[in-house]
């Protein structure tokens, strides 16, 4: 678990900044900040396809390590006053909202994973920390593109963050 406000400079330039980590040591993060709102979309997704990849390592290791890594970076980003434990906990963790539902296709999980790579390219200045994240995704992609058929996880179904939702409804 990272500590906030330990934030001590960057290791390579401004576009990341150091940050430490209890059982990790001091480790990179962009120098930048992602909207709460857009944390909760990478968290939906990511949560998504973590449970769609249990069983298949190549895609889900890395996935669950972008989800850890993104739930720090959240935590570094907003102070307490912003970001309640509660909030936090429901960004990046699976938590109760999370039922049974289908299989989706490969396809949907790729897209899924480049959703999620569009928005912290976004959101991210180009550094250290963002290329390691974007490598971990693309490992990921790249596991996924060499299935063949269904994925062999379970796969569920959370509501929709808020955005989400408006999105659906104009389609």
């Amino acid at each position: 678990m990272a500590h906030l406000g330990s934030n001590r400079g960057s290791r390579n330039n401004s576009t990341d900044v150091e940050y430490f980590q209890v059982l990790f040591g001091n480790q990179l993060r962009p120098n930048g900040q992602m909207s709460i709102e857009e944390h909760r979309v990478c968290g939906y997704l990511l949560k998504q396809v973590t449970m769609a990849t249990e069983g298949r390592p190549g895609a889900h290791a890395p996935v669950t390590t972008v989800r850890h890594i993104l739930d720090d970076w959240a935590m570094q980003e907003y102070g307490h006053n912003e970001l309640d434990n509660d909030t936090l906990a429901g960004l990046y963790c699976p938590g109760p909202l999370l039922e049974p539902g289908n299989h989706m296709s490969l396809n949907v999980l790729i897209e899924r994973l480049e959703r999620v790579k569009s928005n912290l390219e976004r959101h991210y200045p180009c550094g250290l920390a963002l290329q390691g994240m974007l490598r971990q995704l693309d490992l990921a992609i790249t596991s996924i593109g060499k299935w063949n058929g269904k994925p062999r996880g379970k796969v569920y179904r959370e509501p929709p963050p808020r955005n989400e939702i408006r999105t659906q409804r104009r389609a």
